[in-house]
């Protein structure tokens, strides 16, 4: 943490280091820098091709299938599978690593 004049940061600052932490800086960040909100972002959890786990969940019942990831994605981000047993394409919330989430 360091002191800056605040005037010439058009596009934001961190304020606490707790606003970083589990991000990963999107480009090269010099000693003395100032980190920016958008030079950081939400680690990939799934990434496209990857052989995932599909959890299906509804009125308290969970039913878990594999499918491939057909893109990458962040925490909460929704993504397209392909159920590795119906070969349908379905739609839902990365959950965790390797993870995605169906609510119906």
């Amino acid at each position: 943490m360091a002191e800056h004049d605040l005037s010439g940061l058009a596009y934001g600052y961190l304020t606490a280091k707790s606003q970083a932490v589990g991000r990963m800086l999107t480009r090269s960040v010099s000693a003395g820098q100032v980190v920016q909100p958008g030079m950081l972002a939400q680690p990939l959890l799934v990434h496209r091709g990857q052989t995932v786990t599909i959890v299906s969940a509804a009125a308290g019942i969970e039913v878990t299938s594999q499918g491939v990831a057909l893109a990458s994605g962040s925490r909460g981000q929704l993504v397209k599978v392909r159920n590795s047993e119906s070969q349908r394409i379905v739609q839902g919330v990365v959950s965790g690593p390797g993870r995605i989430r169906i609510d119906g």
